[in-house]
């Protein structure tokens, strides 16, 4: 798993033990790999702060460019 990912799951732990659920994001991948977009299409987990720095965490990530490039 990713650091920043790991990062937010300890933030979010630290701030309230008992959060859980599931967090549903979409992401728009560019033609070079980078994240352009993200948001939080869906959430179980009540915990707007973890969404957020999960937005965050996903948009420092870099990806191999799509075959045949364009946008994913």
């Amino acid at each position: 798993m990713c650091r920043a990912v790991v990062t937010v799951d300890w933030t979010g732990l630290a701030e309230d033990p008992n959060i859980s659920g599931r967090v549903t994001l979409k992401m728009v991948i560019e033609a070079d790999g980078q994240v352009s977009s993200v948001v939080t299409e869906s959430s179980t987990a009540d915990a707007p702060e973890v969404e957020v720095c999960m937005e965050n965490a996903m948009m420092s990530l870099q990806f191999p460019p799509p075959e045949g490039g364009g946008i994913v």
